[in-house]
Parts: C-alpha cells; sequence; structure tokens
C-alpha cells in the first residue's frame, strides 16, 4: 500500500485537501479531509482530518467506538481535489467547502 517517500499513488500527500471517494462504510464517501501525513504504522497509509463534522467509528488501535475528527485510511480511498493542494489555507478551504 505505501508507495515512495513523498506522495503516494494517488497525489496525495501531507497538506492535501482530497475527498474520500471509495470506502467500506459508504456514508464516508464524499468526505472532504486534510491529509495530516503518513500513518504511524503499516496498516493504513495515511492520517487525514475530517473537515467538516466528526464521525462516529472504531479506533484504529483499540476498536473502542466513538467519535473523531482523525482517521487513518488507505491511499485508494482518497482523490485529491485539484486547486485545494498544499497551499491552501484555512479560509480558502472554508469557501470553498461553503459552495
Amino acid at each position: 500500500m505505501r508507495g515512495q517517500a513523498g506522495e503516494a499513488r494517488t497525489g496525495v500527500g501531507p497538506g492535501s485537501i482530497a475527498i474520500i471517494s471509495r470506502c467500506k462504510n459508504p456514508a464516508h464517501i464524499g468526505m472532504i479531509v486534510r491529509v495530516v501525513g503518513r500513518h504511524d504504522t503499516p496498516d493504513f497509509d495515511w492520517d487525514v482530518e475530517m473537515l467538516r463534522a466528526p464521525v462516529r467509528g472504531y479506533a484504529t488501535r483499540t476498536g473502542d467506538v466513538g467519535v473523531f475528527k482523525y482517521a487513518a485510511v488507505y491511499d485508494w480511498n482518497l482523490s485529491p481535489l485539484e486547486g485545494l493542494g498544499h497551499s491552501c489555507q484555512a479560509a480558502e478551504l472554508e469557501t470553498a467547502l461553503a459552495a
């Protein structure tokens, strides 16, 4: 799953804005996320921050049910959003999400 250092096969990397485009849970498809960085285990590719409301799910390490603002995802879960990449500022992002 992990590619070379830096960006992955989908073209996302730390700081990228992406959309969840494929997911086992269809309720998560369409969510906008910011890629925080590489996940610290080989079990997942990326850690992402949900840019809207937190989501109900399971903690990756404990399996505990909760509401989370961050998630661990695979590279194939993400599709980059063109024009909202590494240079995106918070104000620009809010404007884009409101549209």
